[in-house]
């Protein structure tokens, strides 16, 4: 019974540790954005663009605007209050 004991701190640090790393992986995940190869990707911070680009893979702030559209549109126009 004592051996048992022994290891039982051991199991629940590393499930906790599970846990919480878990938990920040979805967080990180949630910011990446990707775009498809044919997808225009822009990103907006306060109203500038930050980046901009076809196929863009990147990571956004909490207060980033994304937005995603085709890159078959040949004009678009983009205005932000």
């Amino acid at each position: 019974m004592g051996y048992v004991l022994e290891y039982a701190f051991y199991v629940i640090l590393a499930y906790v540790l599970y846990t919480y790393v878990k938990r920040w992986y979805n967080r990180l995940a949630a910011l990446w954005v990707t775009g498809d190869l044919n997808q225009w990707v822009l990103i907006s911070r306060g109203g500038y663009l930050v980046k901009a680009g076809i196929g863009l893979n990147t990571l956004v702030t909490p207060f980033d605007s994304v937005a995603i559209f085709p890159s078959k549109l040949n004009k678009v126009e983009i205005s932000t209050q």
